[in-house]
């Protein structure tokens, strides 16, 4: 590894030239040397001939092969951006994305109301309940995840992020859930598992070979397994008038609307993304 940030930078545009364009590798060197260094891009770019300590060397370096080797840049500084905070993340749990912002922003539009109950479901890195609840202090809003890694993550989270309101956050699989409010929630949203099995061959291996499989992945034969679930716990846990939200995959979109409305549910519809394309299903308990 080169001494000065010039050569480090330029090291990383060789190495790396392989998986990235030019300029996504240097948006990975300036965000490394802030989250990891904490030197921010001003003060490296006045600085690039400027040599630094062997062992902030050795970090970047680090940094680089995992890069190298494919690893999310988020899992090597552990960090992710949601909406306007900044969040603890491993491979524990899924990372955020833009979509999801939009299911967060899409409920808050949807309801403001002073008081509200509101539960996530899967909540993984707890980005949905944590973002609602800086939003809306006054709303009491629970999250639950079958994982106890991703629980411990979400907590931290939590407890960074959150200054003057609270997410409870607990233990559930919602395939068999044993904690029941009897028609008390406002709304219920989720961002289930979705991505078929057989879809693993085309995704890539940024995304197969280190997020977790168990918030990602469901059996080709069954593919609204999770949304069939939490639509029968919806129907006996929200209120009358209670919103149900999801994160969809864009082409079973039309497939949650039906199995809502089979359900008896009403007020369904599906929102578009930023890039258009259906991600989002809401709809309401008659």
């Amino acid at each position: 590894m080169y001494s000065s940030l010039n050569g480090i930078r330029q090291h990383f545009k060789t190495e790396l030239s392989h998986r990235y364009s030019p300029r996504e590798t240097e948006q990975l060197f300036y965000r490394l040397l802030s989250t990891c260094l904490g030197i921010s891009k001003t003060d490296a770019i006045l600085s690039l001939r400027n040599e630094i300590p062997t062992e902030k060397q050795e970090v970047m370096q680090t940094a680089l092969d995992k890069l190298k080797a494919g690893t999310p840049v988020q899992y090597i500084d552990n960090t992710a951006f949601f909406m306007d905070d900044t969040f603890y993340v491993d491979d524990s749990v899924l990372i955020p994305r833009p979509e999801t912002e939009e299911l967060v922003k899409l409920l808050l539009d949807e309801n403001s109301e002073a008081e509200m109950q509101v539960l996530d479901i899967g909540t993984g890195s707890g980005v949905i309940p944590i973002c609602l609840s800086k939003n809306r202090p006054n709303w009491v809003v629970r999250a639950c995840d079958i994982s106890n890694e991703a629980l411990v993550v979400a907590r931290r989270n939590a407890n960074d992020i959150l200054k003057h309101s609270s997410v409870a956050f607990y233990k559930e699989d919602i395939l068999s859930p044993k904690t029941q409010y009897a028609q008390s929630l406002d709304a219920i949203v989720s961002n289930p598992p979705y991505v078929l099995d057989s879809d693993k061959q085309e995704m890539k291996d940024q995304v197969l070979d280190f997020e977790p499989h168990l918030a990602l992945f469901v059996p080709d034969n069954d593919p609204l397994l999770f949304y069939a679930s939490i639509t029968d716990y919806a129907k006996r846990n929200l209120k009358k008038g209670g919103r149900l939200y999801f994160e969809v995959h864009e082409s079973y979109a039309d497939q949650v609307k039906s199995h809502l409305a089979e359900n008896g549910f009403n007020s369904i519809v599906s929102h578009a993304d930023m890039q258009g394309k259906p991600r989002m299903v809401a709809a309401s308990m008659p």
